[in-house]
């Protein structure tokens, strides 16, 4: 017996076969969205200072006042 392909899904895991996680934020009601091919390459990692860290807090917390 042969399995129905329209009753199959397809499921994004990483090369450890980790699912790609599902997130929901509940300040944007948004769902967080999986990128449409698991070969992405790597980006370079952006040095922050504190000046940086406390611009970037301070923006998020305007944003989002009630991020606790």
């Amino acid at each position: 017996m042969g399995t129905d392909s329209s009753q199959t899904r397809q499921i994004l895991t990483n090369k450890h076969a980790t699912v790609y996680p599902y997130h929901y934020d509940p300040y944007s009601n948004k769902v967080m969205a999986e990128p449409a091919r698991p070969d992405w390459a790597r980006t370079t990692s952006v040095k922050w200072d504190s000046n940086d860290r406390y611009e970037y807090i301070k923006k998020y917390s305007e944003l989002y006042p009630n991020n606790g």
